[in-house]
């Protein structure tokens, strides 16, 4: 793992599939498509479980070094409306309350940009919704040193 940062990837997630995804920093293991997969039905299945088993929600998984920040919302698909998660993958001693706030902002913009999803499109359709992504985290995705370089 590279050295520490806050924000390493965020994205959205409706109905089980990746609508956009920017990850800042490399992980361990070369980001193969099935590792990026494998995130998605994580996230995916968690945020179902707790909704649908639990009559819960999910709103941070702990693991070791890092953790998931989810929040889930909701979108129109078609004619009826769908869960989305936004969600970040960020160091454990990451500012929870700034990436959650980043979070919400993400999400209320993307539901500005695509109020209603007519089945799910070619993901190549959201990508330049990115670009938004990183105006909206700003910093939050430095690595402590990038900060100071920054000061400097």
């Amino acid at each position: 793992m590279d050295e520490e940062c806050t924000v390493r990837e965020v994205g959205l997630i409706a109905l089980g599939v990746s609508l956009v995804r920017k990850q800042y920093h490399q992980y361990e293991s070369a980001t193969q498509e099935s590792e990026l997969i494998l995130r998605d039905g994580l996230v995916s299945a968690i945020e179902t479980f707790a909704r649908t088993v639990l009559k819960d929600q999910v709103e941070t998984f702990l693991m070791t070094d890092q953790k998931i920040l989810i929040m889930p919302g909701e979108i129109h698909v078609d004619k009826r409306k769908e869960t989305i998660c936004v969600y970040a993958i960020c160091d454990r001693d990451a500012p929870e309350k700034r990436v959650r706030e980043a979070l919400n902002r993400v999400h209320s913009a993307f539901l500005s940009k695509y109020p209603r999803i007519k089945g799910i499109v070619s993901v190549e359709y959201y990508s330049k919704f990115a670009e938004t992504i990183d105006a909206i985290l700003g910093d939050l995705v430095l690595r402590p040193q990038d900060r100071l370089d920054r000061l400097l």
